[in-house]
């Protein structure tokens, strides 16, 4: 049992990192958006280059949500998957359950 407790948490652990790296990633963008914006002494071939970069990096964002998603969806199967076990188990043993995840 302490098993699929530690498993659930590092599935959830391991959402939680990527879901960090993709904000950081976002904002990065964005401010670095916002530079080109604003120019800060940039020549105007120097901010269309940046702004070129900036785009291809979007498009490349793509597949970073597309990853995040995809893994979602893996980690949250196996966490209902681990829940409908556990559940099972205690239903079996005659052990009440609790909204709280708690048993009786």
């Amino acid at each position: 049992m302490l098993d699929d407790k530690t498993t659930m948490q590092n599935l959830v652990e391991d959402y939680r990192n990527s879901l960090q790296d993709l904000f950081g990633w976002l904002d990065s963008l964005a401010k670095r958006s916002e530079n080109a914006d604003k120019g800060h002494g940039m020549s105007i071939a120097s901010r269309v280059s940046l702004l070129e970069q900036l785009t291809a990096e979007c498009l490349d964002g793509k597949s970073k949500l597309e990853a995040l998603t995809s893994k979602v969806t893996l980690h949250f199967l196996k966490l209902d998957d681990e829940i409908s076990v556990i559940y099972n188990i205690k239903r079996c043993n005659g052990e009440g359950w609790r909204s709280d995840g708690s048993s009786e």
